[in-house]
């Protein structure tokens, strides 16, 4: 849901005439940030992510998210930050226990091919 929220407000902001878009940001903030503070106690790192977050829905709507008047971006460890974003993203994805039963269906030549994948993903 917050990933939506920050998808909904990187809209509003570049599609609608909204004058008080600071103000907006503040106040719906906590919302936007609540899955990025769950997985991270620094307050300066969540903003960071939220910042990121909707800087990237902006860029991909052709506008730069510093002409709306929003905290500054520090950018230093870009790369770091969309490390951590993935392995967020990766851990939220979940599964339904039935679904581990398929691997008994699985006939002999795909039930090693499972194995082998499960053994590299296991060791790296």
């Amino acid at each position: 849901m917050p990933c939506a929220l920050r998808r909904l407000f990187a809209m509003i902001i570049v599609f609608c005439e909204y004058t008080n878009i600071r103000g907006l940001c503040d106040k719906h903030f906590e919302s936007m940030a609540e899955d990025y503070r769950q997985t991270h106690g620094s307050c300066r790192l969540v903003l960071q992510l939220v910042l990121k977050d909707i800087a990237d829905i902006v860029r991909s709507m052709g506008k730069d998210m510093r002409s709306y008047g929003l905290p500054e971006l520090d950018e230093s460890d870009d790369k770091s930050r969309d490390y951590y974003r993935e392995l967020i993203e990766e851990r939220k994805i979940g599964f339904k226990e039935e679904n581990l039963g398929i691997i008994d269906t699985l006939n002999a030549e795909q039930r090693a091919g499972f194995h082998e994948i499960l053994d590299h993903v296991v060791t790296n």
